[in-house]
């Protein structure tokens, strides 16, 4: 931890500190503290320092984030090429450096210098990074030297069909663990479990790969599990149901007297009974029943507080302790039961995962391609292979002088092994280098702001990685300093000081920290600037109405659920604050709509219906921060206009297509055309009422008529492009214009992303209409909208991930 005398510094100089370049430096950055600040400084401080831009390599989390730091390089470096001297002057002493006329030229043309580098600034994501070696190393990797890199949702569409190969197969091994998986989870969960896999797929593929020669897997499972790899539940029962396990002498006294006694005391004896009259073979299929005279929940719970009642204990002696004894001897049976069926589902989800992971990473080689998660595994494992490594290290050692870490809590343990192999060469290569460059290690993050463990970051990874950095570094040129920074340029007092309450009992801590004696402190730079944390009570369901069998369930709801009023009650104070024009204290003026930002755990029904409360009351809102394509509405209504041109005769699609934004039928017209057709299908009781004369109806089918004639003939892009580009019955001059009119300005990011996902599909598929709709409703494509850049003036609703950084 950083020492006594640093909490008495200044925050200028604790920057100053963390951006020296004669150390190497492990800065934990409290949000709002400018971190990206001094990672900037150190940047700039050693390009000062003569530090060749390519000697450089800066790791950050996003390709925003590389792209924002880069810029604010380069953004200095043009001042600094035209600044006066007295103003160059206190930059450079700001930044904690001792200007001179030496310094000031190399300042001058420091922007000049990065502009001729071949590369420019080596900022990049960690996947930039490792691309890049494996494009340059692509045989010591073994790894195609043409090798695709193919985009999420390439990925996620392999592993689907990589996951329907691997659910038809016959092979009876996998088919029986693929029975089991079912029977065990429902579809919802299943995707879970695939999504698992892949995301952990580097620790199964080293847990295959440690499989010795015609190892079993089952015995691999059973022996961590501590299980006799033997066992089954068949064997296990029987053994357990035996009357060699049982003291029948003993259960069946026990049996009599709980038959004489009380209800509860009979109950139990009717469980026993048919259970202890059978033959030892019979006894299994009885054995869940038998437990139900033991323990709670119908045997599935714990041993009864009572294993017979004191009436019965007194009448016949002796009969609750044989009724213990036997639940004790039960109870570890159950266990063994328990500890077999974790070996079996344990064993199924692993061979479904590796007949996954197996047709995965097959199809990716037939392809040439790689995802992104390979290219950091390929790199860590490149690096790390003995023999190979050697060459490649070499050639990067000679390239590298000083490695920048930035969100070092969110980077996983894969990435690290990178990191860590690139760093390592550092002190192996201090003495066999025929210059005296100072080398050194610069990481900036906080475990308390690591929220990405769905990714595979850990705070433990983030404090071990910490401890191993300080001690490879220990004795070195450029030993490792321990920085902390809390003073927070962002946020008032008041709402730090509520951050502070909130984990100020270890309990909590724990859940930001690794070390729950680690304090949680925040210091506001902003001093005397006003601020409030108002807390609302809770909003509870409200008391169910009776209503009648006939009234819709949804007119009940609609508005009276918790997130509906919370919603409301948000978008009143919002209205409330801008018509009452109160003042924002710390700005000094009224509050406006863009000073509001609604942070919400999860994009929920509740994020939609505060975007519609707020709506309603006229306030300026930015929408969702995040859209899911084949969920937003005018997607669908493209697709269902696709699927009744190519199959006419679905009824549902058609009613869909007729009374939405293309066409747009209200209810009585749709009622009209659909009701009394007979047998006949919508589409043909449609032609009909065209043919009787009916205008509406005729440019609906003139309309489907021409669709139905370009759907077999156009390319995906080309047939949404003239559906949104050509009129429709709804609009004279084009769908485009009839779509944001029904759906609203919000609808125009969904119709941009699906004319883009129209390419995208025609670049790695036959580029068929029929293809396309199929693959954009099993497609999982999410769109970020830069709220942050947008319109200034619209309240901002984010997850809490999304706002990270704002």
């Amino acid at each position: 931890m950083s020492s006594p005398a640093a909490a008495l510094e200044t925050p200028q100089v604790t920057q100053n500190r963390a951006s020296d370049p004669q150390h190497s430096a492990w800065v934990s950055a409290s949000a709002g503290t400018g971190k990206t600040r001094v990672l900037t400084d150190r940047v700039l401080r050693l390009l000062l320092g003569g530090t060749a831009p390519d000697r450089l390599l800066c790791i950050t989390f996003t390709k925003a984030a590389a792209a924002e730091m880069a810029e604010r390089v380069h953004r200095t470096l043009a001042k600094w090429a035209i600044w006066p001297e007295e103003k160059l002057d206190g930059h450079l002493a700001e930044l904690g450096e001792r200007p001179d006329e030496a310094l000031r030229r190399r300042a001058r043309r420091l922007f000049a210098q990065v502009l001729d580098a071949p590369a420019g600034l080596p900022i990049q994501t960690i996947h930039a990074f490792c691309q890049s070696v494996l494009r340059r190393f692509p045989l010591e990797a073994g790894v195609s030297p043409q090798f695709e890199l193919i985009e999420d949702r390439v990925a996620d569409e392999r592993i689907r069909q990589a996951r329907d190969r691997v659910l038809a197969t016959t092979d009876p091994v996998l088919r029986a663990a693929v029975d089991l998986l079912a029977r065990l989870v429902d579809e919802g969960r299943f995707g879970d479990l695939v999504d698992m896999v892949i995301a952990r797929r580097a620790r199964l593929a080293h847990l295959f790969g440690g499989l010795s020669p015609g190892e079993d897997l089952r015995a691999r499972v059973a022996a961590q599990a501590g299980v006799d790899p033997a066992a089954d539940r068949e064997t296990t029962l029987a053994a357990a149901c035996a009357d060699a396990a049982l003291d029948l002498p003993a259960l069946r006294q026990a049996l009599a007297a709980l038959d004489a006694g009380t209800k509860t005391d009979k109950d139990k004896a009717a469980l026993m009974a048919p259970f202890l009259a059978a033959a030892p073979s019979e006894r299994p299929a009885m054995f869940d029943a038998y437990l139900g005279a033991f323990f709670t929940k119908k045997g599935a719970g714990d041993p009864f507080a009572s294993a017979v009642t004191q009436t019965t204990e007194r009448r016949a002696p002796g009969t609750a302790a044989v009724m213990e004894a036997e639940a004790a001897r039960l109870e570890a049976v159950r266990g063994q039961l328990q500890a077999i069926a974790t070996v079996e589902r344990t064993t199924s989800l692993l061979t479904f995962a590796r007949a996954l992971l197996g047709a995965y990473e097959a199809d990716k080689q037939r392809q040439g391609a790689l995802d992104y998660t390979d290219l950091v595994l390929r790199t860590a494992d490149l690096l790390d292979r003995p023999g190979m490594a050697d060459w490649v290290l070499f050639k990067l050692d000679g390239g590298i002088d000083h490695v920048l870490v930035d969100e070092a809590q969110d980077t996983n343990a894969d990435q690290w092994r990178v990191i860590s192999a690139l760093t390592a060469e550092f002190m192996a290569g201090e003495g066999a280098r025929s210059d005296t460059t100072r080398r050194t290690v610069f990481a900036v993050g906080d475990e308390k702001q690591s929220i990405f463990s769905f990714q595979g970051a850990d705070p433990r990874t983030f404090d071990a990685v910490r401890r191993d950095q300080a001690r490879r570094l220990e004795g070195g040129p450029a030993p490792l300093a321990d920085i902390s920074m809390h003073v927070s340029f962002r946020s008032v007092q008041a709402v730090l000081d509520w951050v502070d309450a909130v984990f100020a009992e270890p309990e909590v801590r724990a859940g930001v920290v690794v070390d729950p004696a680690t304090e949680v402190r925040h210091i506001a730079h902003r001093r005397g600037q006003a601020g409030l944390v108002e807390l609302w009570d809770p909003i509870v369901p409200a008391d169910k109405d009776e209503r009648e069998p006939w009234e819709p369930a949804l007119d009940q709801r609609i508005g009276t659920s918790p997130s509906a009023r919370l919603a409301a009650r948000i978008a009143d104070t919002v209205r409330g604050w801008i018509d009452r024009r109160e003042m924002l204290e710390s700005r000094g003026r009224p509050i406006g709509a863009g000073d509001v930002l609604v942070l919400v755990r999860t994009r929920d029904a509740f994020f939609a219906e505060l975007v519609r409360a707020l709506k309603d009351r006229a306030v300026p809102v930015a929408g969702v921060d995040r859209m899911k394509i084949p969920d937003q509405l005018a997607a669908q209504d493209l697709a269902a206009v696709a699927a009744a041109a190519l199959l006419p005769d679905d009824d549902l699609t058609l009613a869909a297509v007729l009374k939405g934004p293309f066409i747009g039928f209200d209810e009585e017209t749709l009622f009209t055309v659909a009701h009394g057709r007979d047998r006949r299908s919508l589409w043909q009781a449609l032609n009909a009422r065209a043919d009787a004369g009916n205008i509406a109806c005729g440019a609906a089918v003139d309309w489907l008529r021409a669709v139905r004639r370009q759907v077999g003939r156009l390319a995906p892009h080309e047939f949404v492009s003239a559906l949104l580009t050509r009129p429709c019955p709804a609009d004279p001059v084009c769908g485009r214009r009839a779509l944001l009119a029904r759906l609203g300005p919000d609808a125009a990011d969904a119709i941009d992303e699906a004319l883009t996902l129209a390419l995208d599909y025609e670049r790695t598929a036959a580029p068929s209409v029929q293809g396309f709709v199929h693959w954009l409703a099993a497609a999982d494509t999410e769109v970020k909208r830069e709220l942050e850049t947008g319109d200034r003036h619209q309240v901002r609703i984010m997850t809490v991930h999304a706002a990270k950084g704002l």
